[in-house]
Formats: C-alpha cells, structure tokens, sequence
C-alpha cells in the first residue's frame, strides 16, 4: 500500500493509495506528524474494511448471510431509524390516529 501526498483539482491537499486509486483528504492546519497517524488509522480501516467485504463475499458464495462489519471496523454508521424508534413511531402515531377518531365522533353528537 504506497500512499502519495498530491493536490486535488480543488487546491487541498489529498492522499492517494496507489493499489486502489483511493482519496484520502489531508487536514491543512494539522502538523505532520498527526497527519501520519491519522492516515495510518485510516489506512488500516480501509483495509480491514476491504478484507471484511471479502469475507462476506466468500460467504455469500457459499449460501451464508453476511456477518455484521459494524462490529469490526469501529465504523458503524446506520441508515434509517433503529427498530425501538419505528416500534415508537408507529405506536405514536397510532395513538394519534384514535385521538382524531374520536374527537370527530365526539363533534358529531
């Protein structure tokens, strides 16, 4: 994995992986030797990201359901609302729903 330091065509300063044509931004205002660390950490996600995509890859070919590589990667980032908020929405909005039934029965009398 070599790494070179380039600038982008928006005048920052980039890292590029030579294996996998991959853009790491450099932060201006840091010094170089936290810039080293932060791009070896970043680096190494990248990586161990890149081997978990395989490994699930290979289990796909076998017939088996992809493990969770939130897990691993210290990443974690999640789409959508988390099944205790939906459960919550929904019942929420359920209540709410009987609140206006009700109310129309109750005008109508």
């Amino acid at each position: 994995m070599a790494m070179i330091l380039t600038t982008a065509p928006d005048g920052s300063s980039v890292w590029i992986d030579e294996d996998t044509n991959r853009v790491i931004q450099a932060e201006p205002g840091q010094s170089t030797a936290q810039s080293w660390i932060d791009l070896v950490g970043k680096g190494l996600t990248a990586v161990q990201t890149y081997q978990l995509n395989q490994i699930n890859v290979e289990r796909a070919k076998m017939g088996l359901p992809p493990i969770d590589t939130s897990a691993y990667t210290g990443v974690g980032v999640r789409v959508g609302l988390a099944p205790q908020t939906q459960q919550l929405i929904i019942y929420g909005g359920l209540a709410l729903l009987a609140v206006m039934v009700f109310q129309g029965f109750m005008k109508r009398r």
